[in-house]
């Protein structure tokens, strides 16, 4: 439990030093990361997937999902999106699971990921054994 709460505050320090003053305040203040990108706004959620709106309209696009391959702190996964985004965009959207806006169906959606959590679960359990 300790060794958790001291990842969270070290993950929660990087990403305070690695983003503009600006965006920092607005993810304290808001508890939601905006990037505007070359796809469209994107919304970073410690709690949600990130959503994707359309740099003009602002309405929804998207909604995307990053698992990372290890248990991390959720900041862990806000960082690594927030760099993707940054730097190269067109790979965080091969890399990411993305899910039409249109795709109301929460149900569906929670299974996908399951089903997703469940494989890369698999895939980690074979590389430890092999």
């Amino acid at each position: 439990m300790e060794e958790q709460l001291a990842a969270e505050v070290k993950a929660k320090n990087l990403l305070r030093r690695i983003l503009p003053e600006t965006q920092w305040e607005q993810f304290r203040d808001t508890g939601v990361l905006e990037i505007h990108g070359s796809h469209g706004i994107y919304r970073i959620s410690p709690c949600d997937l990130t959503r994707v709106l359309d740099a003009q309209t602002r309405q929804p696009r998207a909604r995307v999902c990053l698992q990372l391959t290890v248990p991390a702190p959720v900041n862990d996964r806000i960082i690594a999106e927030y760099l993707l985004i940054q730097n190269d965009e067109d790979f965080y959207w091969q890399t990411a699971n993305v899910f039409p806006a249109v795709l109301h169906n929460r149900a569906l959606v929670e299974f996908l990921l399951s089903a997703l959590d469940a494989l890369l679960l698999v895939l980690l359990f074979s590389r430890l054994q092999g």
